[in-house]
């Protein structure tokens, strides 16, 4: 595993098409911004383990939602444009 330290604005490449920049850092989150093709998919960890959407584990103190991810706001959010 590599890893990485970097400030909020500063970005990371991974090969020649995909780009992780910092967007906000507060106490324990990091939030990323992750820009690259469309035909290069991008999931959550937790959402691609290949367990049924109704049989995932939700974290401990996790808010029961209904609806879309509230993490994946924005004109970049793949899963708006593809459901």
């Amino acid at each position: 595993m590599l890893v990485l330290s970097r400030r909020i604005g500063e970005e990371i490449r991974i090969g020649s098409s995909v780009n992780l920049t910092v967007l906000a850092i507060s106490r324990s989150r990091v939030k990323l911004g992750i820009s690259g093709p469309r035909a290069v998919p991008v999931t959550r960890a937790e959402l691609s383990d290949g367990a049924p959407a109704n049989e995932r584990r939700q974290p401990a103190g996790a808010l029961q939602r209904s609806g879309k991810d509230p993490c994946l706001r924005g004109p970049w959010n793949r899963e708006s444009v593809t459901q």
